[in-house]
């Protein structure tokens, strides 16, 4: 099933406006052919907007909620704009394994639209994804993400495709890069990425994410919360391969990471990217924070303030790393208490007395 408006001339295509429960189930007797509501274009005109309102959107093996730019395309996608109590996004197309997503694309010159999300509950799970993305010059759309109290980013595909919310340029499949005629590597930028809601956790190989893939620049990715836990394989990354990395900037009272990573990657060429924490409590547990570049242009910067104290435990490291000829970045830390205890286990502060409570 399939719901559409698309353009091919220099006009723009018509709006969809939906706004009553939605329950979208994308399984198919045909690879890729799900339920699919879909705004594009492949002309000079700009594809329309998707605007939803609704107290459940629910999303899953394979459903698609999309506006593109397809073909050679010049004009620009069509913004996605969603309000509801509960959005949820889960699995994938059983037979062509494509995710379950909420996504902008530009295949073309022209560029992506923005994805916005505002919602009480966000949920992606089992390799589900939101996105906005650029295969080709165009630049990849802004993606926000508001929830009055949570977002969970969780899980893997059968094919092993974590879950993700993702403003990214990355290069597509050999049958779509062949339809298309798009490049080997996308030229154009990653989008701006940032979450709002008192809680997020990103859990399982859960992704979050303004990776650049191709010879753009990454985009900026910011998270601004109470509690962010990242756990089990959880990652916020920005990576980019020849191209300026982009900025991961988090504000919340507490951050939580235990077998998992945040970090920002130059893989062949361009400055590093930049990590910025502003917090009143930080563990790290079995996990990374650190910035990474080869190549000729300088390191990014590793930048912390943390307002009550800074933990580390089971080999948690805080590193600016160089592989090329330029210096690392640097790392600045403030914070009152900075301590590394491999046995600590109990990392909640006693609200009455203000005192860490730890045991060894």
């Amino acid at each position: 099933a399939r719901i559409g408006s698309t353009t091919g001339g220099s006009g723009r295509s018509g709006a969809i406006t939906l706004t009553d429960r939605l329950l979208l189930q994308g399984e198919s007797s045909q690879p890729g052919g799900g339920t699919q509501i879909r705004s594009s274009t492949f002309g000079s005109g700009d594809a329309g907007q998707i605007r939803i309102t609704a107290p459940l959107i629910t999303l899953s093996q394979g459903a698609v909620i999309t506006t593109s730019v397809i073909s050679a395309g010049t004009g620009n996608a069509g913004a996605i704009q969603i309000q509801a109590s509960e959005v949820q996004l889960t699995g994938v197309e059983p037979l062509s394994l494509l995710p379950s997503a909420i996504r902008s694309v530009t295949l073309s010159s022209g560029d992506a639209g923005v994805v916005d999300i505002q919602s009480d509950r966000v949920l992606v799970t089992g390799g589900a994804r939101i996105t906005a993305l650029t295969a080709h010059s165009g630049q990849a759309g802004e993606v926000r993400v508001t929830a009055s109290d949570f977002i969970t980013v969780e899980g893997y595909a059968a094919n092993q495709r974590p879950s993700l919310i993702s403003a990214a340029a990355n290069p597509v499949g050999p049958l779509t890069q062949e339809t298309f005629d798009l490049p080997d590597f996308p030229s154009g930028d990653s989008g701006a990425l940032t979450l709002r809601a008192p809680k997020i956790i990103v859990q399982d190989g859960g992704l979050i994410t303004t990776n650049n893939e191709g010879i753009g620049n990454a985009g900026i990715l910011s998270i601004f919360s109470d509690r962010l836990r990242v756990t089990n394989g959880g990652q916020i990354s920005s990576t980019v391969l020849r191209g300026t990395g982009g900025t991961i900037a988090l504000n919340t009272n507490v951050l939580h990471l235990k077998d998992s990573l945040i970090n920002t990657s130059v893989l062949e060429q361009g400055a590093g990217g930049n990590i910025t924490i502003i917090a009143k409590q930080v563990l790290l547990d079995n996990s990374q924070l650190s910035t990474n570049t080869a190549g000729t242009d300088p390191g990014g910067n590793v930048n912390l303030t943390v307002s009550h104290w800074l933990g580390l435990r089971h080999g948690s490291t805080i590193a600016a790393n160089a592989t090329g000829t330029e210096a690392g970045g640097n790392i600045r830390i403030q914070t009152p208490i900075l301590f590394a205890l491999e046995k600590y286990r109990d990392w909640e502060t006693d609200r009455k007395s203000k005192r860490l409570n730890y045991s060894h």
